[in-house]
């Protein structure tokens, strides 16, 4: 059974390489010399606002002191005070054009680290806010794991996969033909939709006829089981962003958060930062109307 989601899945990422040809054109703010730990995570970053987030910083500094190496691959223009705190919180720094989503980063990343084969790899992004609470004993599991893709939550919408925003591939994975082939595979695809059905959901079903997967959290629903983490799970260390930003929105599809999560300080940091933003870009639209109106007359 296995064997067959393997070659359906292979089948339908495929199909997309004979479609689009493999294009890199990004820069290395700050290119990996060595990267001397057996553990690195591979971070993919988007701020439409040209900022890095402190709940961001918050994140690679929480991975550094676990013991990880970060390699910080980011699709946004960024300011320079931001870049120099980056290069001090990272073993490298790529800086690469808004196509491909999160699965391109990675790719351009690992194509350019020879696929860091025979480290343990965790694949995460700046979709998710965190942590809120401890992870030394997630990160003790994942030292430990030998042969299992690991994440933090599966999904049952189309089928079972786990979610993307946290992935991890231990040493023996990235050692095999498989890791290099579904890198190899992937290309840059114009839609999030077409992502989440030809990747991120296909993703375990690939390497399926050789490797398990397992989720570290469980959650009992058909839906995106982040839509109930909150109340299932309490110790659950991240909020996806979207959730913080679209929290106070009237008819949103995702639940209000807890106190417990809307009053951390790295939440109200994003909530103060999206309102601060959402100013500036009104400010900005007013002068840019002002400015026609005085062409026209």
């Amino acid at each position: 059974m296995s064997l067959i989601r393997s070659s359906r899945a292979f089948s339908r990422i495929a199909r997309w390489t004979l479609k689009k040809e493999l294009t890199f054109s990004g820069n290395w703010i700050k290119r990996p010399v060595e990267i001397p730990n057996d553990c690195v995570v591979l971070y993919a970053h988007f701020e439409p606002y040209k900022r890095v987030s402190s709940y961001v910083f918050s994140a690679l500094e929480s991975y550094r002191r676990a013991g990880f190496d970060v390699i910080f691959g980011s699709t946004s223009e960024l300011f320079t005070t931001d870049i120099s705190q980056l290069n001090a919180h990272c073993a490298g720094v790529l800086i690469r054009p808004n196509f491909g989503y999160d699965f391109s980063t990675w790719r351009d990343m690992l194509r350019n680290l020879n696929f860091l084969r025979g480290k343990s790899v965790l694949l995460t992004n700046s979709s998710i806010v965190g942590p809120l609470t401890p992870m030394d004993s997630i990160f003790k599991g994942l030292r430990a794991e030998d042969r299992r893709i690991v994440g933090l939550l599966e999904s049952q919408e189309f089928h079972r996969h786990l979610q993307s925003y946290f992935l991890f591939f231990p040493r023996r994975i990235t050692k095999g033909v498989l890791w290099r082939l579904f890198w190899k595979l992937l290309r840059d695809l114009d839609s999030k939709d077409l992502i989440i059905t030809n990747y991120e959901v296909n993703v375990s079903d690939f390497f399926s006829a050789a490797y398990d997967s397992v989720a570290i959290f469980k959650v009992k629903t058909r839906r995106n089981p982040l839509e109930e983490v909150f109340s299932e799970i309490p110790e659950f260390p991240f909020v996806k962003r979207a959730v913080i930003e679209s929290g106070t929105i009237e008819n949103s599809r995702w639940p209000t958060p807890p106190p417990r999560i809307l009053n951390n300080s790295l939440v109200q940091d994003l909530l103060k930062s999206a309102d601060q933003n959402r100013k500036d870009n009104s400010a900005s639209d007013d002068m840019d109307s002002s400015e026609g109106f005085r062409r026209i007359s």
